[in-house]
């Protein structure tokens, strides 16, 4: 199978957007592409070069040889540049062959994460990831009928959507995973608007230190009351008796 080259949908108005723009097609030919190295003018790049993940050469040392490493390099010789003129990016292919077949089919998956990586929390790309692997394995998961379970649940796209995704070689959107997984979760939330004048309360009546206030004329005495003979000892020595 012969891997076709990207095609140029410029200009692009960041090298971000451009390298999503080819990858969205490089990952379903079975291949992805990378930044190489750049030149800078002032400290901001004007020329980008890409070239393919398989691309570069296996360094043999005596350590290599004696381990028999499995790398994934083969020396690809494609390449391609991008030039900034007036802040856009203009796609320019170099060589447009590569010496290799296509990568695994797992590797294929990632193409539909090209728009959502950045956006959405890892642990949210790994979830789905296990979705697709789970989606690689089974031979017809999607022959039962979707429970949307893992939808509900968790809020993330389950093997049907992503079956359905992967068969149109749409990448997935951010809007389809909820708000919880996202990493700016605080600035795409919709906030509900409440009226601050409901959220004001009566303040809370402290009670004062020292005597309250009206009991200048209340005793404070710890002596007890006197009993009744008492009393009655008291009026009787009042009266002479």
């Amino acid at each position: 199978m012969e891997l076709q080259p990207p095609p140029d949908e410029g200009p692009y108005q960041s090298i971000k957007k451009a390298l999503q723009s080819l990858n969205r097609h490089a990952a379903l030919q079975g291949y992805a592409i990378v930044k190489s190295r750049s030149r800078t003018y002032k400290g901001l790049p004007y020329r980008v070069y890409i070239a393919c993940d398989r691309g570069g050469r296996v360094r043999k040392t005596l350590v290599d040889r004696l381990r028999q490493g499995a790398s994934r390099q083969t020396g690809c010789p494609f390449q391609g540049l991008f030039r900034c003129e007036n802040s856009l990016w203009y796609l320019e292919l170099i060589r447009t062959t590569h010496n290799h077949p296509p990568s695994d089919p797992m590797d294929l998956n990632q193409a539909l994460l090209v728009d959502v990586k950045g956006i959405v929390s890892p642990f949210g790309l790994r979830l789905i990831l296990e979705q697709l692997r789970a989606l690689s394995r089974t031979p017809s998961p999607r022959s039962s009928p979707c429970t949307r379970v893992f939808r509900t649940t968790m809020g993330l796209p389950c093997t049907h959507e992503l079956g359905n995704y992967r068969d149109s070689g749409r990448s997935l959107q951010p809007e389809i995973v909820h708000p919880y997984w996202l990493i700016e979760r605080h600035s795409t939330v919709e906030r509900i608007s409440i009226d601050p004048l409901l959220l004001l309360r009566e303040p809370p009546i402290a009670r004062p230190r020292g005597r309250p206030t009206g009991a200048l004329g209340v005793s404070r005495s710890t002596r007890r009351n006197p009993s009744l003979f008492e009393i009655t000892e008291t009026e009787a020595r009042a009266m002479g008796i």
